[in-house]
């Protein structure tokens, strides 16, 4: 089958022959229409069942010619409209002159004019074959006036192409008016016959500025002119092209700054038949070469004349062009089409979301950032040299992206082949985790920077389809504040790896105690991330500092990820982490339970002297005070006798029962170790004690007491707590001539509360409440001397408390809970034995007998280690032992008090004791009131 394209639309003239013999007709010398033929409207010729005047052969192959050309549209054209029928050529624009005149229709079967084209003042339409065809439309007479309308035909002829609009303004300047094209005449429209409809007009530009060099700032409107409609037919015409919105001619280099509205006009609507008409293309909004453009406003293009299709908003024709966005948003509607090179100089950031085309190349330059959404097409090479873009669509029919020195590379969309120089940075992603740019292939230089961002579980990355040459380019990973790290991350996938990465990554934000290296599979780029704390140089860390940093390395390494904080833990902050205030609860339980035992034996308390009026003791010097003015003398004679008591008697007592009061109290205070990193420690007690005994024989006493109280404690710098005291025992005293025994039991409970703040992240406040339960014993023997009066008793005692601590938590009371610590139960035990001299001299007085005591000894700590085991609530399973202060192993104890003892029953002491050792001091006092009856 022969075919053929006549304008574009496709035309069977085999199949016209072959209808040109059906139906009784004949393509003889001759062809006898009667029945006439016609052709229908499948361009079969028909029978017509009425008188025609008879045609000749050649007439007969004219009306096929003219039936295969009625077949295709008029199609718009670039001035005036095309006459309907052969086509007729309308007139072309002219940017600042007259345009041209429409052609006449062709002799023969009558043919339409062409409109007249579009220009400063519009062309005349050319006319219609005489009689047979309509007249082309003439364009616009004036500035922005509408080009005619083409002439219609009724019958079987062509119709008139649309006149072409005149330009809105002309002239070396900007325009100081608003301007507007003139629109596009219509196209003629046909008949009942066979003919088609004219093509429309072409809008007028907006405007046309002829200048060179800097025309200055653009502050008016700028429109071009619409597209005049196709003619409807039984081949419609199509439809006028819009005009230009504004049209720079000189191209030796203009600058121009736009701050309004520049618009290209709509196309022209398509006329109505069959043969395809195409409806008129939108005009552009900005055309020129060599041009400066700094766009404060909108530049737009154009719709089709079917509002499809939007036409571009700026066509750089070609040379070295420059465009500057100085809005957030690009004011830009429709594709940016470049001939030559376009450089975007951004000092501001800017989004364009519009595509760019053409066979030209793109550069960046300005410090700012230019991001890119749309789909481009562009084929020339990209070449970003400062500043940062941001490819959020794609660029991936570029030549070659170009990342040279101070420039940045971006975004999550696609790039084709890329290259990073020297000093220039790739960053995939929008600068956040998770994220990821794909590319055709990769190559870097060294001393260029591959950036990536981390969290919890993602790194930003890139994706190379091909080949990534990395060739000892510099890895620079942001980890994000506050966040989770994971200990390995994909940062770069390809095709195909060629060399590694320098190994030394540049890091930002990577808390201190982190430390980043780079491995490598046969397609993949890992950074990996390893946790160790390093003290500072020229020290070392304490053991507290060391397994606190050990449990949290150990939680990294056994999970994969920690938050952030923690690998930003300095010397300093592994000893706020360690808890270390927990351990003040066991010295103050233990210096609590060591006081009350130490009321319990207490010489005064335990019996050793009789109270006035009982039978004889072996220091009882008031045993031989009788009632009277004499007593005073007798009992003084009685103290300073050698024997002190009747040789072999022993007289009953006359008192068994006392009831005493005691009030006790005291501070002490640990050092810290250094090593063991430990801090200071100070404690403080009260604690009231209420008691009775009983003389069970002249040589026994049996007694009991009940305690209420209070304990503090402070770690330097790391907390403190409380306790609500609780206290109860009971005790005995045997004497056996100058020999004694004592000893007693005591049970406490405590209801404790514990204070601390850490200030690593913000100010943290950590609470914990808890009940924990005490025991204690102690058991001493001596023998009292007597030298000249003064009593000298030897002695030697041991001593025990076990400490039940139970299992229990932190809260937050305010701030967060990210560093609180669970603590583990322990039972703990301090023992300790004395060795030491005991001292006592008594005195008579008018009533009473007043007795001076004191007390000289060493003691020996077995169990002096405070401890406990920790864990961090927030890493479970990362468990830490914390040490204390701890005691010292060997003290010196001294004490002094002094007693009075009135005949009425009621006696009373006040004394004080102290603890001392090159790390420990302790000061306590007591005073106990007791009546015997």
């Amino acid at each position: 089958m022969d075919k053929t394209r006549t304008a574009g639309v496709r035309t069977d003239l085999a199949r016209l022959s072959r209808a040109a013999l059906s139906d009784g007709c004949s393509a003889g010398p001759t062809c006898r229409i009667d029945p006439t033929c016609r052709i229908d409207p499948t361009g079969r010729l028909e029978r017509i069942h009425r008188p025609q005047p008879v045609l000749t052969q050649g007439v007969c192959l004219a009306f096929l010619l003219v039936a295969a050309t009625a077949l295709s549209p008029a199609p718009a054209s670039a001035g005036g409209g095309e006459g309907g029928n052969f086509n007729t050529p309308g007139g072309a624009d002219s940017a600042t002159g007259t345009g041209g005149n429409g052609g006449n229709g062709p002799g023969g079967v009558g043919g339409g004019g062409g409109g007249g084209g579009a220009g400063a003042v519009g062309g005349n339409g050319g006319n219609g074959r005489a009689g047979l065809g309509g007249a082309g439309g003439a364009g616009g007479p004036s500035a922005g006036a509408d080009g005619g309308n083409g002439v219609s035909d009724p019958g079987w002829d062509g119709t008139g192409g649309g006149g072409g609009g005149a330009h809105g303004f002309v002239g070396i300047s900007l325009p100081l008016a608003v301007s507007t094209g003139g629109d596009g005449g219509n196209g003629g429209a046909g008949g009942n016959g066979v003919s088609s409809g004219g093509g429309g007009g072409a809008g007028g530009f907006g405007a046309v500025a002829t200048g060179s060099g800097d025309l200055g700032t653009l502050g008016v409107a700028q429109t071009g002119g619409r597209g005049g409609n196709g003619g409807s037919a039984f081949v419609g015409g199509s439809g006028g092209t819009g005009g230009t919105g504004l049209l720079l001619t000189n191209l030796g280099g203009v600058m121009i700054t736009i701050d309004t509205t520049v618009t290209g006009g709509d196309g022209g609507a398509r006329g109505g038949g069959i043969g395809g008409p195409l409806p008129g293309l939108g005009g552009a909004g900005l055309v020129g070469g060599n041009l400066t453009v700094i766009n404060r406003g909108v530049i737009s293009g154009g719709l089709s004349g079917d509002g499809g299709t939007r036409a571009e908003a700026i066509v750089f024709t070609g040379g070295n062009n420059v465009l500057t966005l100085a809005n957030a948003t690009s004011g830009i509607t429709g594709r940016i089409s470049v001939t030559g090179a376009l450089t975007f100089d951004q000092a501001t950031g800017s989004t364009l979301d519009q595509a760019i085309s053409g066979s030209g190349s793109v550069a960046k330059s300005g410090i700012a950032t230019l991001i890119l959404t749309a789909t481009s097409s562009y084929t020339g090479a990209t070449t970003v040299n400062e500043g940062t873009l941001v490819v959020d669509g794609s660029i991936a029919a570029s030549s070659l992206t170009t990342v040279e020195s101070g420039g940045i590379l971006g975004g999550t969309g696609f790039v084709g082949a890329t290259s990073i120089k020297a000093g220039g940075i790739f960053a995939p992603g929008r600068g956040l985790p998770a994220t990821s740019m794909t590319l055709s292939s990769l190559t870097m230089e060294p001393g260029a920077y591959y950036a990536v961002v981390l969290d919890p579980g993602a790194s930003s990355s890139a994706t190379v389809s091909g080949n990534a040459s990395l060739a000892g380019a510099t890895v620079a990973p942001l980890f994000a504040s506050g966040t989770y790290v994971a200990r390995q991350y994909t940062i770069l996938t390809a095709g195909s790896i060629t060399g590694t990465f320098n190994p030394t990554t540049v890091d930002s934000n990577l808390p201190s105690g982190f430390h980043t290296t780079l491995s490598y599979d046969a397609t993949r780029a890992y950074l990996d991330l390893e946790l160790n704390f390093v003290p500072p140089s020229g020290t070392g860390f304490s053991s507290n500092q060391r397994n606190v940093g050990d449990a949290i390395v150990a939680y990294f390494d056994r999970t994969g990820s920690i938050p952030m904080v923690f690998g930003a833990l300095t010397p300093a902050g592994l000893t706020q982490l360690s808890g270390e205030a927990a351990t003040g609860a066991q010295q103050a339980t233990f210096y609590a339970m060591d006081q009350f035992l130490g009321v319990l034996t207490d010489p005064f308390v335990a019996g050793r002297s009789a109270p006035a009026g009982e039978a004889g003791t072996n220091s009882g010097g008031l045993a031989y005070a009788k009632d009277g003015k004499g007593a005073a003398d007798a009992a003084l004679t009685a103290i300073t006798s050698p024997d002190r008591t009747l040789p072999g008697k022993s007289q009953p007592a006359d008192r068994p029962w006392r009831a005493w009061a005691a009030g006790y109290g005291g501070s002490q205070s640990s050092d810290g170790n250094a090593a063991t990193g430990s801090s200071d420690l100070s404690t403080r007690l009260y604690g009231v004690a209420v008691g009775a005994d009983y003389r069970l024989s002249p040589d026994t006493v049996l007694g009991f007491a009940l305690a209420g109280g209070g304990t503090s404690f402070s770690v330097a710098g790391l907390g403190s707590g409380s306790g609500d005291l609780f206290q109860a025992g009971a005790f005995f005293r045997h004497d056996a001539g100058p020999a004694y025994m004592t000893g007693a039991l005591a049970y406490g409970r405590q209801d404790i509360t514990t204070d601390r703040f850490v200030t690593i992240s913000g100010t943290d406040h950590l609470r914990a409440r808890y009940d924990a339960n005490a025991w204690s014993g102690r058991l001493e023997g001596g023998l009292r001397l007597d030298a000249g009066g003064i009593g000298m008793t030897p002695y030697a005692a041991g001593q025990f408390t076990s400490f039940d601590m139970p299992a229990y938590a932190e809260q937050a009371i305010a701030g967060a809970d990210m560093f609180a610590l669970s603590y583990d139960g322990k039972r703990l035990t301090d023992s300790r034995t004395e060795l030491g001299l005991r001292l006592d001299k008594s005195f008579a007085m008018a009533e009473a007998v007043v007795t001076l005591r004191g007390r000289l000894a060493w003691a020996h700590h077995l169990d002096p280690e405070r401890s406990l085991s920790a864990t961090f609530q927030t890493l479970p399973g990362a468990t830490f032992i914390v040490n204390g202060a701890a005691m010292a192993r060997d003290t010196a104890l001294v004490g002094a008090a002094v007693e009075t003892r009135w005949q009425n029953g009621w006696s009373a002491t006040a004394g004080f004791e102290g603890e001392f050792s090159d790390v420990t001091r302790s000061y306590s006092g007591k005073g106990v009131l007791r009546y015997a009856w």
